[in-house]
């Protein structure tokens, strides 16, 4: 399914779930997808992610909002999120 036309995918990324959904300009969500976070260590907890994206009908030209229940270090697109398995600084650009 393709989202509608100025819409944005949002994921919230946590330690016991993972949530996407696509929300258009007027806050109308269209779709909406969720699974339990994978114990698994990052790689595939960040695959479980690109898997709802896709899911949902992402591509590179969709804008994506990811939440994540830690700090986010702008200077270098890193992450550290303490209550997701293997979410130690990692890279998330």
């Amino acid at each position: 399914m393709t989202p509608v036309a100025r819409s944005v995918i949002a994921v919230d990324a946590g330690g016991t779930k993972i949530s996407a959904g696509v929300i258009d300009s007027s806050g109308q969500i269209h779709r909406k997808e969720k699974l339990s976070t994978s114990q698994g260590g990052a790689q595939e907890s960040i695959r479980q992610i690109v898997e709802l994206l896709r899911g949902l009908g992402c591509n590179e030209l969709t804008p994506v909002g990811l939440i994540v229940p830690g700090i986010y270090y702008a200077d270098t697109g890193k992450v550290w999120a303490p209550n997701i398995p293997g979410w130690e600084h990692i890279d998330l650009r």
